[in-house]
């Protein structure tokens, strides 16, 4: 998994954009991930990506 390698890095988190009405969060949170904060990202023409920023602390191995 993604976070083992993060840790073994010697980094201490992996964080992800995740659209506030996507079922994917679900996953992410079974998988340890928290949401940290909501974030408004304009991306141009009107559009809107309304997200929440989801972060996985790592812990040692």
């Amino acid at each position: 998994m993604v976070v083992h390698h993060v840790a073994l890095s010697g980094d201490t988190a992996v964080e992800l954009n995740v659209n506030k009405r996507n079922p994917a969060k679900a996953f992410y949170e079974r998988h340890g991930f928290v949401v940290e904060r909501d974030e408004v990202l304009d991306i141009g023409q009107g559009h809107v990506m309304d997200d929440h920023v989801m972060v996985r602390r790592s812990r040692p191995w």
